[in-house]
């Protein structure tokens, strides 16, 4: 009973608590400046979560997603709304959406049993060298569909991405992460 109470108190003091966690070390692993993520009930219309480490999540950006007709600046959270109105029925967006988690940039998103849809972007800030990355999608597991968002402020190469900072060497691992966490039995 102590070890648990400890253990309880620890992750408390540290912060450290299951998604939170996650995004947490993954600004960390991937040396970010920050990151972001939100997770939206397409079901219940509504946030069900919203997490940010060191991101303004009011900031607006511009990630390339032309593909699905996204364009201009827009904070996570707008950019999370339009692409949730433009897939819900688009039958063809939606297939190229998951032939990109299949075999596209977004593989390494995949999940087991969870049909997983997405793609990625890497932006540049303006006038630096600095990049933002996303992965916008969604997923169906059993009855629920949640779509996600998640980025990450200026992530340095690392030796597992072989010196690349882009969206497919980074933030498809922590939606891969992120969905295996919403969809494990509690």
């Amino acid at each position: 009973m102590k070890k648990v109470v400890l253990f309880i108190l620890v992750m408390f003091l540290t912060g450290c608590i299951t998604n939170e966690c996650l995004l947490r070390q993954s600004v960390e692993h991937y040396h970010a400046d920050g990151g972001a993520y939100l997770v939206y009930d397409i079901k219940r219309n509504k946030m069900t979560y919203i997490q940010s480490v060191n991101f303004n999540l009011q900031q607006k950006y511009q990630p390339n997603f032309s593909l699905i007709g996204l364009k201009g600046k827009m904070t996570p959270e707008q950019l999370l709304r339009e692409y949730v109105g433009i897939v819900k029925n688009n039958s063809d967006l939606l297939t190229v959406l998951r032939q990109n988690v299949i075999s596209g940039e977004a593989k390494k998103a995949q999940v087991n049993g969870v049909e997983v849809f997405g793609m990625t972007t890497t932006t540049n800030k303006k006038q630096t060298k600095e990049v933002i990355t996303t992965f916008l999608g969604h997923f169906i597991k059993g009855e629920n569909t949640y779509a996600i968002l998640i980025l990450l402020d200026n992530p340095k190469p690392i030796k597992e991405t072989y010196g690349f900072s882009s969206a497919g060497w980074n933030v498809v691992n922590i939606a891969r992460d992120l969905i295996t966490e919403l969809t494990s039995p509690k």
